[in-house]
């Protein structure tokens, strides 16, 4: 029960920041969503994660979300998180619902690509180096 102790925990802080920040109009919680990172984590905690309510698991390596994926037996939603290189699309298109931290346009082409091919579309979230520093990921603010 430790996991769905603190996922309870974490469910109740959301709420109430969410609550906060919307002078307690719960209608702005549809854009608020709760991505369970699972990485290193073995496939009964992720299990009792998703007992406990977890809809949404957040990966950074293919391999081990494809690997945890054959072995669980709840449906979630699954995100790639991180960076992801364009010889990995086509293993991350079929795999994933979400693709996060699009950080290229040469990668968002990629994805569109191995997307079409498998009837899918695919849904990414860009990431955006508005500071420009040259050591982070992310199309600049003028590429968007």
């Amino acid at each position: 029960m430790f996991v769905a102790e603190n996922l309870a925990k974490i469910i109740e802080n959301m709420n109430h920041a969410i609550a906060k920040a919307n002078g307690n109009n719960k209608n702005k919680s549809e854009y608020v969503k709760l991505v369970a990172v699972t990485k290193n984590h073995n496939v009964l905690a992720i299990e009792e994660a998703i007992a406990a309510g977890v809809s949404s698991i957040g990966e950074n390596r293919i391999q081990e979300a494809l690997d945890k994926s054959l072995s669980l037996t709840g449906k979630v939603e699954w995100q790639l998180i991180g960076h992801l290189q364009t010889n990995k699309v086509r293993q991350a298109v079929s795999l994933f619902d979400m693709i996060q931290s699009v950080d290229s346009e040469r990668l968002a082409v990629e994805i569109n690509r191995a997307a079409s091919k498998i009837n899918k579309r695919q849904d990414v979230l860009l990431q955006v180096n508005v500071a420009n520093e040259d050591t982070k990921f992310g199309i600049s603010a003028k590429e968007v």
